[in-house]
C-alpha cells in the first residue's frame, strides 16, 4: 500500500468529547456509539478497497486460464490498478472540491462496487483491464478521503484508536481476505470471487451512507497546493518519517512482486508436470 494522500480539507476538529458534553448521558451514548459504527463501516471498506487491489494475487492462473492469457500478462491487473491509484488519490482531492465527505467515500465505493462487478461479468482480458482501471480510481478516492475522518468523527481522546481501527483493515485484508477470496476463487471459481466482493461492496455502501453523519468540507483543495506541497523540502529529501514511508512502499511492492512471482512460477511448474505425466 502506498502512503495514502490525506485530505486536509476535511480534518475540521474532532467531534466533541460525550463524556464533557451536556444533556442526557443516554445521548451522549448513542452519539458516541454511531461514530464508532462510522468508524467501523470506513474499516470495513479498507478491507474491501484492500482485498479487491490484491485479489488477482491468489487468482493470477484461474484468470489467465479462463481468460486464455499468460500469467504474466494477468500479473498487468495488479500492476495497472496500482498506479491508477497512485494518480487518482490527488486528482480525486481536487475534484472534490466542496462536496460532502461522506457523498465522496460513498462514490468510491460505488466505483469499486461496479469494478467488481465488471471483473466478474468480464468476456475478455481488455475487459478486466478496464476493471482494474476503475479499482485503481476507487482504491485512490477512498484512501484520500478515508484517511482523514477520523478526526472528524471520534473525540480527540480516541482519534488514534480510531485511525488505527480503520487501517486495521489492510491487515485483516492481507491476512483474511486474500486467502479467502483465493480459496473461493479456487472452489467456485475466480468470477464468483469478484461477485463476492462485489456483494461486500454493496454492503459497505449502504452501511457508509446510513452510518456516516454529513461531513461537509470546510474548503476545496487546489491544484497550486498539491504542488506546493511537492516543492517543500521535507517531501523531496525526506526525514525519518519519509523513509519510514518510502521503506513501506518498497516492501509492499516486492512482497506483491514476489508473490506474484512464485505463483507464476509455481503454475508453470505444475504445468510442465502436467505435460511429462500425459507423455509418459
Amino acid at each position: 500500500m502506498s502512503n495514502p494522500v490525506v485530505d486536509t480539507a476535511s480534518t475540521a476538529p474532532s467531534a466533541p468529547d460525550p463524556g464533557s458534553a451536556g444533556g442526557p448521558e443516554s445521548a451522549s451514548e448513542t452519539a458516541g456509539a454511531r461514530s464508532w459504527l462510522a468508524v467501523t463501516a470506513i474499516a470495513v471498506g479498507t478491507f474491501a478497497v484492500v482485498s479487491t487491489e490484491m485479489l488477482p494475487v491468489g487468482l493470477l492462473t484461474p484468470i489467465s486460464q479462463g481468460l486464455h492469457v499468460s500469467d504474466g500478462t494477468t500479473g498487468l491487473a495488479m500492476t495497472l490498478a496500482a498506479v491508477v491509484a497512485g494518480f487518482a488519490a490527488p486528482i480525486v482531492l481536487v475534484a472534490a472540491g466542496r462536496v460532502d465527505r461522506r457523498i465522496v467515500l460513498a462514490a468510491m465505493m460505488l466505483v469499486l462496487l461496479a469494478a467488481n462487478t465488471i471483473s466478474a461479468l468480464a468476456p475478455n482480458f481488455a475487459t478486466l483491464l478496464v476493471a482494474r482501471i476503475l479499482v485503481g480510481a476507487g482504491i485512490g478516492g477512498f484512501w484520500a478521503i478515508g484517511a482523514s475522518l477520523p478526526v472528524r468523527l471520534v473525540p480527540a481522546r480516541s482519534v488514534g484508536r480510531a485511525a488505527a481501527v480503520i487501517f486495521g483493515g489492510v491487515s485483516v485484508a492481507s491476512v483474511i481476505g486474500v486467502p479467502i477470496g483465493t480459496m473461493i476463487g479456487e472452489w467456485a471459481g475466480w468470477r464468483v470471487a469478484f461477485a463476492v466482493m462485489a456483494g461486500l461492496g454493496a454492503i459497505v455502501l449502504i452501511a457508509l451512507l446510513v452510518l456516516l453523519p454529513p461531513l461537509p468540507a470546510e474548503r476545496a483543495v487546489r491544484p497550486r497546493e498539491l504542488t506546493a506541497l511537492l516543492r517543500r523540502r521535507t517531501v523531496l529529501t525526506g526525514g525519518a518519517v519519509d523513509a519510514v514511508a518510502t521503506s513501506s512502499v518498497l516492501w509492499f511492492c516486492g512482497v506483491l512482486a514476489a508473490a506474484t512471482a512464485l505463483l507464476a512460477l509455481a503454475a508453470a511448474r505444475r504445468e510442465r508436470g502436467w505435460a511429462r505425466t500425459a507423455r509418459g
